[in-house]
């Protein structure tokens, strides 16, 4: 018969509950999954939106102004692993014309090792 004492019963039951904890977590579709609003002031480039926009390109990990009409805003771009792709609609204000813009994006360098 398996004997196991206090302590390491505890230590196996919370180990459990951190690892179930985690696996609880993943994308639900809203902006949290793609970063961050943020100030225009972190912003490392801006990117002008025009009607023939159909799609940006980031880097994970970067922080990108976006403009169109007189209008802006900043993302902190910070997705999810395996989320390579997303519509800007998705976390665009709603007075920015964001319809039909896909954002693609690359994984950072900084995070792999070479």
């Amino acid at each position: 018969m398996l004997k196991l004492n206090l302590n390491h019963a505890a230590a196996l039951f919370l180990s459990l509950a951190i690892a179930s904890g985690a696996m609880a977590a993943r994308p639900d579709g809203t902006p949290a999954d793609y970063g961050v609003a943020t100030t225009a002031s972190a912003g490392q480039r801006v990117v002008k939106l025009t009607p023939a926009t159909t799609s940006v390109n980031v880097v994970n990990g970067e922080t990108v102004t976006f403009t169109a009409g007189g209008k802006s805003f900043s993302w902190h771009v910070d997705t999810w692993p395996g989320v390579h792709q997303f519509s800007l609609k998705a976390i665009a204000p709603q007075d920015i014309a964001a319809d039909g813009v896909q954002v693609y994006v690359a994984p950072n360098p900084l995070y792999f090792g070479n």
